[in-house]
């Protein structure tokens, strides 16, 4: 069998590009299992150089483009996930380019390139073919990004000015990790509401609302990655209202809500197994070394999935109550034939098909870690509509709300919410 190579490096850019660019990431797989990717919602730009393998992308932020393959590859600031599939080889450097760097470095603002993503070249032209060369000859990563760095020092121009406001309010945004009100934003500007939203959409592709939104989610995702923080006091943390507002827009911009990031394993390599070859979700990404899985993500046929991973020996990056004491609900339209099929493999059947009172069809197994999963055909109740949530939040003889505070219903989270639903914490 082919050796493993599974690296990852993490630097800062030369000190003169530091006001533009947070990091570097450079990768370098071979051999793992072909997976699919999700590019997740945060501050900063995405700027791709692959240095052997091309980058898929199967689902763009604009659902109508249609799946390519990239040398290379920018995308503006975004609210939904983009989805990325490789083969078990993959390679290259990811730069995290700031928004307001965007006019210095790729020649035009960040909001002419929001929601989107395309060839880099569009934007640098031949400068990506010097740096795929140069990433192609240099021998180890600090070469490697010694290349970005010195292309694009050259290439950083005197670009027009960002507005103050803009560039006070985006800092204000960062500061607070998205938890400064928007009504606050604008009382410090001296601008009406309208004026700075089209302020800083013009310059990121965001409005404050949707900017602190991204900001907000990117600081509780990272929160839960760590480990060890209760999901309640995250959402808390990070300025949610509750931990059903948090779960909302980990649906939306994720796909998942935040609990089904942290099922951990003594032995994940093995759930995993019953997971797929038992249960029938389907693999979509594992990362790890050996016996250790870093990273898994599990997709339901049906939509929704699991992200998993090994409880770590040092007590980092732990579910706060341990390994068997997860508890999901998965919608299936074949239950039966699911619970001959898992019963036959010998699973731990803790409950038989049964009809509910509610009218769903419903079986229950326990894993080999000890997590309880229930299987049926309730869907759950439909979502409300827009105008429902504004007749529950404002009753006919309450006063209106302000121009600026009414909620809009996002398409995207009802499309995103369907499959494994996690009913509860044991």
């Amino acid at each position: 069998m082919a050796d493993v190579i599974d690296e990852y490096l993490q630097a800062r850019p030369a000190p003169a590009l530091r006001s533009a660019i947070a990091f570097y990431s450079g990768y370098r797989q071979r051999n793992i299992a072909p997976a699919l990717h999700r590019g997740l919602p945060s501050p900063y730009l995405t700027l791709i150089f692959t240095i052997d393998e091309p980058l898929t992308i199967v689902r763009h932020l604009d659902p109508d483009q249609a799946p390519a393959s990239y040398d290379t590859v920018v995308g503006g600031l975004h609210t939904t996930p983009v989805l990325l599939r490789h083969d078990g080889r993959q390679s290259g450097v990811q730069v995290q380019l700031h928004p307001l760097a965007a006019r210095r470095l790729l020649g035009l603002p960040a909001g002419e390139i929001a929601e989107c993503d395309m060839p880099a070249d569009v934007l640098l032209g031949t400068a990506v073919d010097e740096i795929r060369d140069g990433l192609h000859r240099a021998a180890d990563w600090p070469a490697r990004f010694a290349v970005i760095d010195r292309v694009l020092q050259r290439m950083s121009i005197d670009a027009a000015p960002v507005h103050d406001d803009v560039r006070w309010a985006w800092s204000r945004l960062l500061r607070t990790g998205g938890r400064i009100a928007v009504a606050d934003l604008v009382a410090e500007t001296g601008w009406s509401d309208r004026h700075l939203a089209t302020l800083l959409r013009r310059e990121t592709g965001l409005t404050p609302k949707r900017a602190a939104r991204v900001v907000r989610f990117d600081r509780a995702r990272r929160l839960l990655q760590e480990g060890g923080h209760p999901v309640a006091g995250i959402a808390a943390d990070c300025g949610y209202v509750d931990q059903s507002h948090m779960s909302r827009d980990f649906v939306a911009m994720t796909g998942y809500p935040p609990l089904q990031w942290l099922a951990r394993a003594n032995d994940a390599p093995a759930l995993i197994r019953f997971l797929v070859d038992v249960v029938g979700f389907e693999e979509t990404v594992v990362y790890g070394e050996g016996d250790v899985v870093h990273h898994a993500q599990l997709d339901w046929p049906l939509g929704g999935g699991v992200m998993l991973g090994s409880v770590r020996p040092d007590g980092a990056a732990q579910h706060v109550s341990g390994p068997g004491t997860f508890s999901a609900y998965v919608v299936t339209d074949t239950p039966d034939e699911l619970h001959t099929r898992v019963q036959a493999a010998g699973a731990d059947i803790t409950m038989n098909p049964h009809d509910t009172d509610y009218g769903s069809r419903d079986f229950a197994l326990r894993d080999p870690e000890g997590n309880t999963w229930s299987f049926g055909t309730y869907r759950g109740e439909p979502r409300k509509t827009s105008s429902e949530k504004r007749r529950a939040a404002h009753p006919v003889n309450s006063p209106s709300r302000r121009r600026g505070d009414r909620v809009a219903a996002d398409p995207r989270y009802a499309a995103g919410s369907a499959g494994v639903g996690v009913a509860r914490s044991a």
